[in-house]
């Protein structure tokens, strides 16, 4: 009979202490990252399980995080794989509830709190979140008064610029939410560099009837249309792909695309996306970490954590048409 993988184990293999293990485990931020990785990595290798009710026992726990999750989205859909990987390697269950409206979140986290959770990893704040006084992450935005991991979107609209402009691209269109970090900081970099913009070449998904493929429609249609476009993520940037094509452009001859996430088929759309890695896995990884560094010190100052996506260069961009 095979006997189950203990920390010990996992400490032996890694040539760490005991305590190492249990403060990676733990989701200490007194640990490297370098260790980190080690112990995590060991972790699957060996297929090492948490006893999750001697570590309820001894925690006085449950030892069960609810993550309040968008119901749609392939990004939304790998970040709970990964968060469900990283809540069970430290000992911890999760509980995924999904909403679509406001209405649906607030029934969403009276649904998680009635099951006794230990705290929550959201995508939006409600307001009986600081009622409840649950440790709470927020996850892609940030967000006053509680601990929160996003993105560093201003670098990567930078970026973005940066590549394009070496490719001799002057026109420069958008399409996502203008409620959005991407939005204000492509407003405010088409004054540093200096570009012409015309309002038709920004369009809001969000209030789009027709999606995306209305939005590029009403980019593509007029003369002086831009010659390349930087989409909200990549689900924007296939729905792009395909209404260029459907209007007989070519990508990248006629239009530059570059999305944003770098979903896994982002590779095999056509042409191949350039695009933005936000490194889901890493996301869930502190995300985690983050929480459990908050339910075991409550009264800690918040945390903030910035992740810098990086460029993945592909297909879909070229040298600016004109």
């Amino acid at each position: 009979m095979r006997l189950q993988v203990t920390k010990y184990d996992v400490a032996e293999y890694c040539g760490l202490s005991h305590m190492s293990v249990t403060r990676v485990l733990n989701g200490s931020p007194n640990v490297s990252g370098t260790v980190r990785e080690r112990v995590l990595s060991a972790c699957k290798k060996l297929n090492y399980r948490p006893n999750f009710t001697a570590r309820a026992l001894r925690l006085r726990k449950h030892c069960t995080v609810g993550v309040l999750m968008y119901g749609e989205g392939h990004f939304y859909g790998i970040l709970n794989i990964f968060l469900q990987r990283h809540l069970s390697l430290r000992g911890y269950n999760g509980i995924f509830v999904f909403w679509k409206s406001q209405d649906e979140l607030d029934k969403a986290f009276a649904s998680l709190v009635s099951r006794n959770v230990d705290g929550i990893i959201t995508v939006e704040e409600c307001g009986a979140l600081k009622r409840e006084g649950l440790p709470t992450v927020i996850s892609g935005k940030k967000v006053e008064d509680y601990d929160y991991v996003t993105f560093d979107f201003k670098h990567m609209m930078e970026q973005s610029f940066k590549y394009l402009t070496n490719l001799g691209h002057q026109r420069i269109g958008f399409i996502g939410k203008f409620d959005d970090e991407r939005f204000t900081s492509y407003r405010n970099l088409l004054g540093v560099y200096r570009l012409a913009s015309e309002p038709e070449w920004c369009q809001d998904h969000n209030l789009l009837n027709g999606g995306v493929e209305d939005g590029i429609r009403r980019i593509i249609m007029r003369s002086n249309r831009p010659t390349a476009i930087i989409c909200y993520n990549d689900n924007v940037a296939l729905g792009a792909i395909c209404a260029v094509a459907e209007h007989g452009l070519k990508i990248p001859e006629d239009i530059s695309i570059i999305g944003c996430d770098n979903l896994p088929e982002s590779a095999f759309y056509n042409p191949r996306l350039t695009t933005f890695d936000l490194n889901i896995e890493k996301l869930a990884e502190t995300l985690v970490s983050t929480l459990l560094h908050r339910i075991q010190h409550p009264h800690s100052k918040h945390s903030s954590s910035v992740l810098r996506p990086e460029i993945v260069i592909r297909k879909s961009c070229g040298e600016a048409s004109d």
